[in-house]
């Protein structure tokens, strides 16, 4: 039987033009040369699209990263040895994700999955079909439920080991949309605990306004009735950054990117 290797993966990054973007893409071709990039907004339509690109390539697998992490250096093996161990155990497992650590939240599940190749043609006619619900917050795992059990697929794991960082070096306009809209669509109680989590955080780091902004957007979540999950539509934060008397984040260049990869893919966070 051949070994399976490196060239039995393809790997798609789903992205917006994230500040975090190069240092994804520097992560993981320090890692893999196979590798795609979509840029499509609202999130169902990149879902749908990185899809279609796995669909007319060769490899048994793909790999989907979301261009807000950061993956460690030995990620893809990692994610390779799972992934070849789980497929043996279920032959018909439809994904497999990756769990990260989130400079909020801690280790979460989010932006890093598996799929067998020969379901990505099914899954771009499935997901193609959906109609854009802006105020659907999670389009991609709660449909995946639906097409999982209506092909009767065994269910996907949550490998427990982070493969990197999320939401480290993100913009702040990044920062707030996303808290808005965890607090829109969260419950209460959730709600209340992460917002008392991010004023203490936001006491204990002064110098880093990741912490307030997030915090705003949490607060402004509680009266706003929508989410955001069209890029070309996200709210303006100018009001907040004079409000803390910082600038946007600039893009990061290559010097930057080249020493940060080099920081965030040898933590150990999560593991």
């Amino acid at each position: 039987m051949r070994k399976q290797t490196n060239q039995d993966f393809i790997t798609i990054i789903r992205h917006v033009n994230e500040r975090s973007l190069p240092l994804c893409l520097s992560s993981l071709k320090l890692q893999t040369k196979n590798i795609e990039l979509i840029n499509e907004t609202p999130f169902i339509k990149a879902i749908s699209e990185a899809f279609l690109t796995a669909s007319k390539n060769e490899q048994k697998f793909v790999l989907v990263v979301d261009g807000d992490i950061i993956l460690y250096h030995d990620a893809i093996k990692l994610i390779q040895e799972i992934t070849f161990k789980k497929i043996k155990q279920k032959p018909n497992l439809a994904k497999i994700s990756f769990m990260v650590f989130d400079k909020i939240r801690g280790k979460i599940k989010a932006g890093c999955h598996v799929f067998p190749s020969h379901y990505t043609s099914m899954l771009y006619e499935f997901y193609n079909k959906i109609d854009y619900n802006p105020s659907d917050f999670r389009p991609e795992s709660g449909n995946f439920r639906i097409f999982k059990n209506q092909y009767n697929l065994d269910s996907y794991d949550y490998i427990e080991t982070a493969v990197g960082v999320h939401d480290y070096e993100q913009s702040y306009q990044h920062i707030y949309v996303k808290h808005l809209n965890r607090v829109v669509k969260s419950a209460p109680l959730n709600n209340e605990l992460l917002i008392s989590y991010l004023k203490e955080l936001t006491a204990a780091n002064p110098g880093d306004h990741d912490y307030a902004i997030a915090l705003e957007g949490c607060k402004d979540g509680f009266t706003s009735d929508s989410v955001f999950t069209d890029a070309r539509q996200y709210p303006v934060i100018d009001h907040l950054l004079g409000k803390y008397k910082i600038s946007e984040k600039e893009p990061l260049k290559e010097p930057e990117v080249i020493e940060k990869v080099a920081y965030y893919s040898h933590l150990s966070l999560g593991r």
